[in-house]
């Protein structure tokens, strides 16, 4: 059960993270203090 929930978060998790525009990526490394072109 526990395992299951784990693979539903997951695949939430790398759905939001590609979902996310290159604008969005770039401001999030400016805002880690770490720019990339």
């Amino acid at each position: 059960m526990a395992l299951r929930h784990e693979q539903i978060y997951i695949a939430k998790h790398v759905h939001w993270n590609t979902s996310m525009t290159p604008m969005a990526l770039r401001r999030y490394n400016i805002y880690n203090g770490g720019y990339i072109h």
